[in-house]
């Protein structure tokens, strides 16, 4: 239910209940108690501005389940530069990322020994 995954991201986000983070939000009590009592969703604009705040699709906000195709703001910002890139550097940089992931895999393995 929207309502409850909305709750939990309040508290657990910006640790404030859903009145006060909406408050500053600007957006108006009687909305609050529409998503609440009634089980009413917000519009798609401010469903967007939600998932943008709490850093989560507008699907995990509707139906509790994350689309695997959704890319974080780390992966989104690293397309962006690898898109900007000739295609000889983008090979380049996949290079380099192989490596950096292995080592980052071995110093994990060693980690646990």
């Amino acid at each position: 239910m929207f309502w409850d995954r909305f709750y939990l991201l309040c508290e657990t986000k910006f640790g404030k209940k859903p009145n006060a983070l909406l408050n500053e939000l600007g957006v108006a009590s009687g909305t609050l108690s529409r998503w609440k009592n009634k089980g009413k969703l917000p519009d798609g604009e401010k469903l967007l501005d939600l998932s943008r705040i709490f850093e989560v699709s507008v699907d995990y906000l509707l139906t509790g389940r994350e689309n695997n195709d959704t890319l974080s703001v780390i992966e989104t910002e690293m397309l962006s530069v690898f898109r900007k890139l000739p295609t000889n550097e983008q090979y380049k940089l996949i290079g380099r990322a192989e490596l950096i992931a292995e080592q980052a895999e071995a110093n994990s393995k060693a980690d646990v020994s």
